[in-house]
């Protein structure tokens, strides 16, 4: 099946426009919340990593090897790469908001439902990762480097609950009229 832009309405399976990719107006919003609750959840991890990574460069008491000040408690990783596994997760969660809020406004979602939901997933699984990797790194951290390793466990935990939802609600759409969901 090709890719399709046009919404259910106009290819003559009902569903009527806009929203009714989504099942409806009140699930249109919905999704909208969520979405709306991950990019929350990508500017409050963004804020606190970055406010972690600054405090780890700038700190004067240094604890660990070449300047950083965190204790990494991870034997595998030196101090220094700590947080790099932590900022490719940050941007996955922020490239999968920006490709669902693509898909929704293209009016493609149930052409690419099983796209969106494996982003989704797999942004909802990295992101749990982090947030453990960022719980664990606050018990060893003091003053402003636990509040800024707190807010990014917050900004962690509400981007993976989002995209949880999100795969929820955007899992049970039904499917417009006209369409079968073999390809």
């Amino acid at each position: 099946m090709a890719f399709q832009t046009s919404s259910p309405a106009d290819r003559g399976g009902g569903g009527g426009g806009f929203t009714g990719q989504f099942g409806g107006p009140i699930a249109a919003v919905l999704t909208f919340f969520w979405l709306t609750f991950a990019f929350f959840g990508f500017v409050l991890a963004l804020a606190g990593l970055s406010a972690l990574q600054n405090y780890i460069y700038k700190d004067d008491n240094v604890t660990g090897p070449d300047g950083w000040a965190v204790p990494s408690n991870y034997p595998e990783l030196s101090d220094g790469q700590i947080l790099r596994l932590d900022w490719f997760i940050l941007f996955f969660q922020f490239v999968t908001v920006c490709v669902v809020a693509i898909v929704i406004s293209l009016g493609a979602v149930p052409q690419a439902r099983g796209t969106i939901l494996s982003f989704l997933t797999a942004a909802a699984v990295l992101s749990i990762i982090s947030t453990d990797r960022i719980y664990n790194i606050s018990h060893n951290v003091h003053g402003r480097d636990y509040s800024a390793a707190r807010s990014a466990f917050a900004g962690y935990i509400v981007s993976a609950a989002s995209d949880l939802a999100l795969v929820y609600h955007l899992g049970i759409i039904p499917q417009p009229r006209g369409q079968s969901s073999q390809a």
